[in-house]
């Protein structure tokens, strides 16, 4: 991720935000599907998961191209917003 002087972000960049929440229903599916509300189709998304120690809990990892800051704010707000996920990073 570029910076310019003052700290801020440099867009368009790649952006990492890792989604945590219950693994149960298909929960990287959710979290697929939520991105792909605000990051179309054709920009690739690189995506891993990790499962808590007892497997309880699913963290999400996706990197992809974030075009603006507007873009990835409205990004955030819709997984903060939805029930099944719990905390981001």
């Amino acid at each position: 991720m570029n910076l310019d002087e003052n700290g801020a972000i440099i867009f368009p960049c790649d952006y990492p935000i890792k989604v945590f929440g219950r693994d149960v229903d298909s929960f990287e599916e959710l979290v697929m599907s939520l991105f792909r509300q605000h990051v179309p189709q054709e920009v690739p998304l690189l995506v891993s998961s990790r499962a808590s120690e007892k497997g309880s809990y699913l963290a999400v990892s996706i990197t992809f191209r974030a075009e603006s800051r507007d873009q990835v704010e409205a990004l955030v707000a819709t997984l903060q917003a939805h029930p099944r996920v719990l905390m981001l990073l």
